[in-house]
């Protein structure tokens, strides 16, 4: 039993396996897959640098239409096309269209006009209530680049801007009508050659308007609408000869809201 003791054990150490670790290959571009025409069009990035690394006219285009997408596609505080918009939201919007002056007082009939007017709203108020008096309250900063008035021979440029109050009553429908009315004040030249004009009388004038229309969402975020603008144009008396301008405006619009 002493020799069974004492024998001696031997232990063999195998040597540990060998891990091998097997790396990805580089994926090459050319099995990349292709979306939209192009490569890897699913990177916003690369969306929007493939669409704007274009000619010069070709890009700006490009540019609009994925911005002008984004604005009608993205997050919205619109609420739905059933409710009225909703406080906070905030609409950007540009208006244009076409006026004649008429016989209202003194105001010299048979002046035509062209107008550009891009716009920003804010809903401040939302105004509880069943048709008609349900509805949204909105400021309304008008910039008027460019109001043109052909009056007899002559062109006479305006420029300025507009403060509005805008009342969206709400139809539950797609079609909205509303109510707008603001001042605003207009420079012009050159001066007319008419006495009768008001834009001889003096190139610094105040603006009032008032103007019902409509509005139809195409979408949650977007809609086109026509008015109807009864403008005047006066410079409140600060010279002599103050006839003052009456005209009536049809306008085209077209809005986003956020």
């Amino acid at each position: 039993m002493e020799d069974h003791l004492w024998t001696p054990f031997f232990f063999t150490i195998q040597p540990a396996p060998r891990l091998t670790v097997e790396l990805p290959r580089r994926v090459s571009r050319r099995n990349t897959p292709h979306f939209f025409g192009t490569r890897g069009a699913l990177s916003l990035r690369g969306t929007i640098g493939k669409g704007c690394a274009l000619q010069p006219r070709a890009r700006a285009l490009s540019c609009a239409v994925l911005g002008l997408f984004w604005l009608m596609s993205g997050p919205s505080w619109a609420g739905s096309i059933e409710t009225p918009l909703q406080k906070g939201t905030i609409e950007w919007g540009i208006m244009a269209g076409y006026g004649l002056s008429n016989g209202i007082g003194p105001s010299k009939v048979g002046i035509d006009f062209v107008t550009l007017m891009p716009r920003l709203g804010y809903v401040f108020a939302e105004i509880p209530g069943g048709p008609p008096v349900q509805g949204s309250l909105a400021g309304v900063v008008e910039a008027v680049p460019a109001l043109v008035a052909f009056e007899d021979a002559q062109t006479i440029y305006g420029g300025g801007f507009n403060l509005l109050l805008h009342y969206d009553v709400a139809t539950g429908t797609r079609l909205v009508s509303f109510l707008e009315g603001g001042a605003g004040i207009l420079l012009s030249t050159p001066q007319s050659t008419d006495r009768r004009s008001q834009f001889r009388a003096s190139q610094f004038n105040f603006t009032l308007q008032v103007a019902p229309g409509l509005r139809y969402l195409l979408t949650p975020h977007a809609a086109v609408s026509l008015e109807y603008r009864l403008h005047h144009i006066s410079d409140a008396n600060t010279t002599k000869n103050n006839p003052g301008l009456n005209s009536d405006f049809v306008l085209l619009g077209f809005s986003i809201f956020r």
